[in-house]
């Protein structure tokens, strides 16, 4: 009986080994994306806004796990598109079979998968002549921070580098790439809550302080503030806006853009 049990822990154990060796291989080396059909496939979940008929600017929205919320989608749309910019807000979630629980804790859709959802949008946003596209930044916020922070990796094109990248309280730990694969120069502004309890902070320092003293890297952390501090209509979703922090940081965010994309 003894004997029995023992085999049966072992067997269970092995088995969850597989599966999580099976799926962190899947999280890290992702399956590939056949261009044009994710280009159609996303085409619907491109969300666009510009108040100019000239070429301007391109300003990417990735948003965070708990996915793309219209009210917010159209708040930050409008904010971008007032200040100059060809706006873009990317949903990862509308193409995809995914829960929010499960992108949120971790089980499914790492960010690194979702640069195949920024490539597919500066595909599509190109064929509209009022994106400069030679100008464009991306801004990620949790979950989209961590893609946002992957571009910096070899696992972006460098023809496709943004001139500048946004942080907003991003993911900093493994399985970032970031964190072993560093390679790009691109300006980043990042923002950090203090009192976060969903995305720690200190490695986020680790992983900003390790880079080349000439890179331009603005770490802004706001004491007391909690993840998802600039938003302010919530919908049930967060309790933690913050008027003062959330109006420092968009300001500071249409300053950095306005210095690296105008």
């Amino acid at each position: 009986m003894a004997k029995r049990v023992i085999l049966f822990s072992v067997l269970l154990l092995l088995g969850f080994a597989v599966l999580a060796v099976a799926y962190l291989y899947a999280a890290l080396f992702p399956a590939k994306y056949d261009a044009t059909s994710w280009i159609e496939a996303m085409r619907p979940h491109i969300h666009t806004q510009v108040e100019t008929d000239e070429g301007v600017p391109v300003v990417f929205l990735m948003h965070g796990c708990g996915g793309e919320k219209e009210w917010l989608r159209e708040e930050r749309l409008a904010r971008l598109s007032n200040a100059g910019y060809f706006a873009v807000a990317i949903d990862s979630f509308g193409a995809r079979d995914v829960e929010v629980d499960k992108v949120c804790s971790g089980r499914q859709l790492w960010a690194g998968e979702r640069l195949h959802d920024l490539a597919a949008a500066m595909d599509i946003v190109a064929e509209d002549p009022r994106a400069d596209l030679s100008r464009f930044a991306v801004i990620g916020f949790s979950h989209g921070a961590w893609a946002a922070l992957e571009t910096f990796t070899g696992h972006w094109p460098q023809s496709r580098s943004p001139a500048a990248v946004v942080a907003y309280y991003p993911f900093c730990e493994f399985p970032n790439r970031a964190r072993s694969d560093w390679q790009k120069q691109s300006d980043l502004l990042v923002f950090l809550a203090e009192s976060d309890t969903i995305t720690a902070i200190e490695p986020c320092y680790d992983l900003f302080g390790a880079q080349s003293s000439a890179q331009f890297i603005d770490i802004v952390p706001y004491a007391g503030a909690a993840h998802g501090f600039d938003v302010k209509d919530t919908q049930g979703w967060s309790n933690h806006y913050n008027s003062e922090y959330a109006a420092d940081s968009w300001n500071r965010t249409l300053s950095f853009l306005a210095s690296r994309l105008n």
